[in-house]
């Protein structure tokens, strides 16, 4: 599985970070196996496609889903770059383990809900 995110972060800050987040959820774990994220630098590209995919510069982090109980939540902050009026990240879970990421948002649209998925931290 592939996803592109792109942001556009806040003009005049200097150093950006991106971040993974997920709230605890009901049944306490993620992913099962051993699932692992590789977070790419890529060129940003408007609609990008399964057979059109943008560039690849440079592999910014790898983590593994947690595949423990995880009863406070989980944030994943890969390494810090320079902020860029647009930056974009490809995200691949990789196919050559055995493993998957399986948990349901319950929370999804519910007042008060904490936060899901992925930000752009500045000035870290």
């Amino acid at each position: 599985m592939k996803s592109v995110v792109t942001f556009h972060p806040f003009t005049g800050e200097s150093i950006c970070q991106l971040a993974i987040e997920f709230p605890a959820m009901p049944e306490a774990q993620y992913a099962r196996g051993d699932t692992v994220m590789q977070v790419w630098v890529v060129d940003h590209m408007e609609n990008p496609t399964w057979n059109n995919q943008p560039r690849k510069r440079m592999r910014l982090d790898t983590t593994t889903f947690p595949t423990w109980q995880v009863e406070q939540g989980w944030t994943q902050r890969f390494a810090t770059l320079e902020c860029k009026e647009t930056m974009s990240f490809m995200v691949e879970l990789s196919s050559t383990r055995d493993g998957d990421v399986a948990f349901w948002n319950k929370l999804m649209g519910k007042q008060g809900a904490p936060p899901i998925g992925w930000r752009m931290l500045h000035g870290c």
